[in-house]
């Protein structure tokens, strides 16, 4: 076992400050196939190999090849899928809809306020893809129930968890918001740690067993959060894990999101 097998790491997502917001639009295609393909073709130019075409395989069901690289004398087949933590993402899209719903709910009770308010919602821990069942009226009515007679910042225990309401005396909201009220949901956070890792490790080992590719790309955008204390243990884990597989080769490509800001953090391992 590791020494590193106990430590858990998570991320913050900033409500609100006096600190300018900045948008940084991504370079990543939305559509799949794309996607692969792009990650493809950027492994190709920074290894420097020569390729005449890299187009998406039509069918890239059981075990074919997704993306499919020409070179001058012959074909490749390249199997891509990405590092990332599953849960995680999931409850993001349920965090992203619950607050949907919840200003909608708002918005059509017309609930005004001419301060900038903040109202953080807290649910107990349930460590499901499913976080939470309070239905969206159970949490707005007493969320309003607080704004009505709110003066002064507050955190309350109630029924379904906890919510905190405080007015934003300096800056901007930073997250969505019915007029100038903002909201913000809280479930139990996922911690990432390196026995994580190791489990998505696995899973995509078992999901590429059969595989018809000669390659495989492996990608990440979520990495860079870990990377400054879990980068070796990583690397060398999916070199074990894909060592006696039937890929040629493999590799690890991983990087943030945003113009600027992929180039200059674009890195390939070569793992096999």
């Amino acid at each position: 076992m590791s020494e590193k097998d106990n430590i858990q790491s998570t991320s913050l997502t900033p409500t609100h400050g006096t600190a300018k917001q900045v948008f940084i639009p991504s370079i990543i295609p939305k559509i799949k196939k794309e996607k692969e393909v792009f990650w493809v073709k950027h492994l190709l130019d920074k290894t420097q190999k020569n390729y005449r075409k890299v187009s998406s395989n039509f069918d890239d069901s059981h075990g074919n090849h997704d993306v499919i690289i020409d070179f001058d004398k012959n074909t490749i087949g390249v199997q891509v899928t990405e590092l990332t933590y599953e849960l995680e993402r999931a409850r993001k899209n349920i965090k992203q809809k619950y607050i949907k719903d919840i200003i909608k709910e708002v918005l059509a009770k017309n609930i005004t306020t001419e301060d900038k308010i903040l109202v953080n919602i807290f649910f107990p821990a349930k460590n499901t893809k499913k976080p939470t069942t309070v239905k969206i009226k159970t949490v707005v009515d007493s969320v309003i129930d607080e704004l009505q007679k709110f003066t002064t910042d507050i955190s309350k225990e109630l029924s379904f968890g906890k919510i905190s309401i405080q007015q934003a005396k300096e800056g901007q909201l930073y997250v969505p918001c019915a007029g100038n009220i903002g909201f913000d949901v809280n479930f139990d956070q996922v911690p990432r740690s390196l026995p994580f890792y190791k489990e998505v490790i696995d899973l995509i080992v078992e999901k590429k067993s059969k595989s018809k590719s000669e390659w495989l790309l492996i990608w990440s955008l979520d990495f860079w959060r870990d990377k400054h204390w879990l980068e070796k243990e990583i690397v060398d884990y999916v070199k074990k894990s894909f060592d006696s597989t039937s890929f040629k080769e493999v590799y690890f490509v991983e990087s943030m999101d945003g113009e600027r800001f992929f180039q200059a953090n674009l890195k390939i391992s070569k793992i096999k």
